[in-house]
């Protein structure tokens, strides 16, 4: 298996720079993409995958998240078994999980450890 993040970051690294502030110009950067990179991606995304296959990581410490409540709520879709878990849903999400364990007797007692693996 392959570190994902490693294999965007190095195809990514070797595309042109797209940067864009409006609609309009990321659909004009999408459609000139998809025009004149087509092959270029395929070819960044295979030299991606080799590239973390060999698994040399001269830096090894991942950045941070930039979205920590993301990471929780996800550690929640993963906790409740509920991959449709979403901000709009949480708060009758838990209510009905909640009231689920308690007609059948479960109690759970989170610990510091069980949630250790989701953050950061």
């Amino acid at each position: 298996s392959i570190n994902k993040n490693d294999a965007i970051a190095y195809a990514l690294n070797r595309l042109p720079s797209m940067y864009a502030t409006t609609q309009e110009g990321y659909d004009w950067q999408k459609k000139r993409a998809k025009e004149s990179f087509t092959r270029l991606l395929a070819h960044a995304a295979k030299w991606g995958i080799k590239a973390a296959q060999r698994k040399q990581k001269y830096f090894s410490t991942p950045l941070p998240s930039p979205h920590p409540t993301e990471d929780k709520l996800q550690a929640l879709r993963t906790l409740l078994g509920r991959e449709d878990l979403d901000w709009e849903n949480l708060v009758p999400v838990v209510e009905q999980s909640l009231r689920q364990a308690n007609k059948t007797n479960v109690v759970y007692f989170p610990t510091p450890q069980s949630f250790a693996h989701h953050s950061s």
